[in-house]
C-alpha cells in the first residue's frame, strides 16, 4: 500500500478510546465522527472490528505526514478498509509516538472525503 508508520506493527490502541470517544454519540467531539462511522456499520458493541481496521492501517497503511509535537512524533496514515456495510472507505488515522519510546499510540481517525462526494 505504501510506507507505513515506523513501528506500526507494535501500535497501541486503547479500546476505551473507541467506545468512549470515536463511537460515542455523547462525546462533544467524537459524536460527529461516531455518526459517520455508524453509517458505515461500526458499532460500540463491536469495537474490535474498528480496532482491527485501525491497527491494520498503522502497520500497512500509507504514511501521509509526520512531524514533531510537544508530545512526540505525530504520524498521519491512511488506508482503505471494507466497512461492516461492505463499503470500502479510506480512513485517515493519527498516531503519536511519545518521546523516548518507539511505540505509536492511537489518537483519532476519520473517513477521508473524496472530492465530489
Amino acid at each position: 500500500m505504501g510506507v507505513p508508520i515506523p513501528h506500526g506493527a507494535n501500535a497501541i490502541l486503547d479500546r476505551r478510546k473507541l467506545t468512549a470517544y470515536l463511537l460515542s454519540d455523547r462525546h462533544p467531539v467524537g459524536q460527529h465522527k461516531a455518526r459517520v462511522l455508524r453509517a458505515l456499520g461500526y458499532r460500540t458493541g463491536d469495537a474490535e472490528r474498528l480496532a482491527d481496521d485501525l491497527l491494520t492501517i498503522a502497520s500497512t497503511g500509507r504514511l501521509v505526514a509526520a512531524g514533531e509535537t510537544s508530545f512526540g512524533t505525530r504520524y498521519i496514515a491512511e488506508g482503505p478498509v471494507r466497512s461492516p456495510t461492505g463499503r470500502t472507505v479510506l480512513l485517515r488515522t493519527i498516531w503519536v509516538t511519545p518521546r523516548g519510546t518507539t511505540t505509536p499510540r492511537f489518537v483519532t481517525a476519520y473517513p477521508v472525503r473524496r472530492r465530489g462526494t
